[in-house]
Formats: structure tokens, sequence, C-alpha cells
């Protein structure tokens, strides 16, 4: 999985804590950006491969408090996906994979996850020279939807979603991790995929 960098500067309150209060005027945000084993014999082939992301039709919407608006935060250029361990389906590259879970042409990323046991995250590094800090992404009904096939065209899916991210500062003095106290932000994911490499 290819990430594409996005910026954006954050409120006050997002800055870390010195000594317990918060004198950075702002943040800087680049983006970086599993039971019993699982055995398909093929049967998620559909699903494995190399899907480029359409970047005309696929939509990244942050929606954070201190925005006038949403702001689009890609995570994916091109999404590769291989068979999994614990899960059925797994990313296979990029800083930011999740597991998921089969059912017919839908997967689904697992709560819990099949290999810490905890609800699923992923942390995106967004530290600074100023500040140590990242976004952690929640998924909520994140799922990868096969589409109806059309004669004479590639594979086509759509990853669709919601996450709710915070942004966590990480204290110099302490180590302790501290939420922006203006609460996190939500995202939503819709990414229209063309399938262009098999395994």
């Amino acid at each position: 999985m290819k990430i594409r960098n996005t910026q954006v500067t954050l409120p006050r309150s997002a800055t870390a804590r010195r000594a317990g209060v918060l004198p950075i005027a702002a943040l800087l945000i680049t983006g970086a950006l599993t039971g019993c084993e699982s055995s398909s014999d093929g049967a998620f082939d559909e699903f494995v491969g190399t899907w480029k992301v359409e970047p005309v039709t696929s939509q990244f919407a942050l929606t954070c408090t201190f925005l006038t608006r949403p702001l689009q935060f890609p995570l994916w250029d091109v999404l590769e996906m291989g068979e999994g361990v614990l899960s059925d389906l797994a990313e296979t590259s990029g800083a930011c994979p999740f597991f998921y879970d089969v059912v017919q042409k839908t997967a689904t990323v697992p709560n819990p996850d099949p290999y810490t046991g905890k609800a699923p995250i992923c942390r995106l590094d967004q530290s600074t020279d100023m500040v140590t800090a990242f976004l952690e992404f929640q998924p909520m009904n994140w799922k990868f939807n096969l589409l109806q096939p059309q004669k004479g065209q590639p594979p086509r899916a759509q990853m669709i979603g919601t996450a709710v991210v915070p942004l966590i500062v990480v204290d110099p003095a302490t180590g302790a991790e501290i939420p922006d106290p203006e609460g996190p932000c939500l995202y939503d994911v819709r990414a229209d995929l063309t399938k262009i490499a098999k395994k």
C-alpha cells in the first residue's frame, strides 16, 4: 500500500504538554500513512492482488471540530491484498495495514484483531522536531466489497468505512499519551478500486 502525503495544521489543543501546560502554537500533521489459522485453498483469489485507487471518484474525508470543512486525507494510492494467516485476508504492504475476514463478496475488518485480541487500530506517526504525536485510526464498519463483474472490464471493488481518529500526543516529561481535548476526528472512506495485478 502506497501512502499518500497530506498536511493539515491542527489547533492549539492538539499540541504536546510540557510540564503540565500546552505551550506549542500548532502541530503540523503529515500523513505517512491477528484464533485458528485461516486456510482458503484459493477461495479468496478474487480479493487477492493489487488494487489501484481511482483518485477522481474516491473520497477520503477527515472531519474535525477545528476544521471548517472535511479534509481530503487519502490513505492509499495502491492497495495490496494477500491471504492471511489468522485472518482470511491481510493488507501486505504499507505502514497501516488491516486484516479482513470474508463472507461471500465482502471482506470486513474483524473485531477483535486476531493477533492482539483487542480492538483493531492503526497508528500513523505524526511526530515533528517539537512533539511526538500520532493519529490513531479506529475502524468501524470497514469493508472491502467486490463489485459485480462487467464483461471486458477488470475486476472492481469498493473500500467503504468509517473510523474514529483521535490525535494523541506524548507528554515529554512523563511519556503519557494524551488525546486531543477537543475530541477525535471522524474519517469516512469510499475508495473505488480497480484490480491491476493478481497474486
